[in-house]
């Protein structure tokens, strides 16, 4: 598993709400990261959101397949 997945994987398994692209570095990939992780067993549930004017995605972790 790469770092990137690693640290996204971290994330999820420590915030029970969820993980968006606000709590990563400017510029990282979060939603190739989520693939990455799908690809490789874990089960993750896309919310979609409101943020202010836009819509944004909100990734949980539910498990491993």
């Amino acid at each position: 598993m790469s770092p990137h997945c690693a640290a996204v994987l971290a994330k999820l398994k420590s915030r029970k709400t969820g993980v968006t692209f606000d709590h990563f570095a400017r510029g990282f990939r979060l939603g190739a990261r989520i693939f990455d992780l799908r690809e490789a067993g874990y089960q993750i549930e896309t919310v979609t959101e409101q943020a202010g004017d836009c819509l944004r995605a909100r990734y949980v972790l539910k498990g491993r397949a």
